[in-house]
Parts: C-alpha cells; sequence; structure tokens
C-alpha cells in the first residue's frame, strides 16, 4: 500500500491545516476507524478504483468488508505479483548476516507482510525468525524448545548482548 496515496486527516489542536504523509506511511486503522474512513483517505487513481470497487459490491458485502480485506484487495490491485514474490522470497531467505537482532527484528516483521501464511501462527513466525539467526545464536536457541516469538527475540536480544566484548577503561 505505500504504492498509494494517501490523504493524512490528523489535525494538531492549534492547527487547522491537514498534514502531507510521506509516500511510504500507509493507513493505519484506529480503533473507530471504518473501511469507509480509509477508502475516504484513498486520491488519484486509487480513488477511482475504490469507487468503482464499491459499484460492484452489495451493501450486505460492503457491511461485511473487514480491514484485512480491504488490503488485500488494495494491494492485489497497487502491488505487482511479482514484486510480492520477490519480497516473500527475501523474506524466506533472510538471514541476520552482520545485522543486529533488533535491525534483523525489524527487517522480518517489515518482510513478514508478503508471506503472512508463512507466520500465521506464533510457532511459525519463531521457527522462521530464529532459522536466519547468526548461528552462534540459534544453536543456543534450538537446545530451549517452544520458544513464543517474543522469547526467542528477547532471548536473541539478550545473547548478543552478552556477547559483546567488555570495555576496558
Amino acid at each position: 500500500m505505500a504504492d498509494t496515496d494517501v490523504e493524512d486527516e490528523t489535525k494538531d489542536d492549534d492547527d487547522s491545516e491537514e498534514t502531507e504523509p510521506s509516500e511510504e506511511e500507509e493507513i493505519e486503522p484506529s480503533e473507530d476507524m471504518t473501511v469507509d474512513d480509509a477508502g475516504s483517505r484513498l486520491k488519484g487513481s486509487a480513488d477511482f478504483w475504490w469507487e468503482a470497487k464499491q459499484k460492484t459490491m452489495t451493501p450486505e458485502q460492503m457491511a461485511a468488508l473487514t480491514w484485512e480485506q480491504f488490503k488485500i484487495a488494495l494491494c492485489e490491485k497497487y502491488v505487482p505479483r511479482s514484486y510480492q514474490k520477490k519480497k516473500e522470497t527475501e523474506f524466506v531467505n533472510l538471514r541476520q548476516g552482520n545485522k543486529t537482532v533488533a535491525e534483523y527484528d525489524r527487517l522480518f516483521c517489515d518482510l513478514a507482510r508478503y508471506a503472512p501464511y508463512r507466520v500465521d501462527t506464533d510457532e511459525k513466525m519463531s521457527e522462521l525468525f530464529c532459522s536466519g539467526l547468526k548461528q552462534e545464536i540459534r544453536v543456543v536457541l534450538a537446545s530451549q524448545s517452544a520458544l513464543s516469538y517474543a522469547e526467542a527475540l528477547n532471548r536473541a536480544l539478550d545473547m548478543e548482548l552478552a556477547m559483546q566484548p567488555e570495555k576496558t577503561s
């Protein structure tokens, strides 16, 4: 969805002008945001697409449309399948390499959106995350059974910290 233009409807209390988000910014749902609210933020060709899409749906279909379904439809329209496949391959082959655990985790989470079925359970997410860690961290985590993703991340961060050379004064 980073390929679509959206308007940011947030306003400062003292300033009534709308602010423009960067092109990379996504529409993030708030607790009370509806698909209609998100659709109203679209601009240009995305707005025209949404108007046409709404005309092809019954009122019942519109009422039942979830945020996740809206995102999928928007991605199908604006993110080419070849790009999605490339990013999915990048995700599956992701390795920590010279990155810190935190940097690896950020990239892992960013790329996970391109292969949601590979991380649709905590177990799958933890397993794939651990498989890309540096060997010395991965070996220690492998000896600890059934770690959740959060536990694996926290232990990997702790091990990375413990493996840093001590600083001498």
